[in-house]
């Protein structure tokens, strides 16, 4: 999942996402932090923040296995075979 955040997001989002992911993950999920190119993007501090407490709260989850990607990662090196039915998007 790639996790994108606005300057107004906060915790209520989190907490939103969370019981979504719970919704549509049956076990595994990896979580990539991701600013695309928008005029709508976090600060970067605050990004990180919430994307590692998004990230706390898969991993405390005993019914997720969680894969987290590194803040500030290049990702130049992350690749996957998909299509464009393997990508959905989603907004919390």
């Amino acid at each position: 999942m790639f996790c994108h955040f606005e300057p107004n997001d906060k915790q209520n989002n989190i907490e939103r996402a969370i019981r979504k992911i719970k919704r549509k993950t049956e076990k595994i999920i990896i979580l990539v932090p991701f600013a695309h190119l928008h005029e709508k993007i976090a600060a970067i501090g605050q990004a990180e923040h919430l994307f590692n407490l998004l990230s706390e709260i898969c991993i405390k989850d005993a019914k997720l296995e969680t894969i987290k990607v590194p803040f500030g990662i290049d990702k130049d090196y992350l690749y996957t075979k998909a299509t464009s039915k393997d990508i959905k998007f989603m907004r919390f």
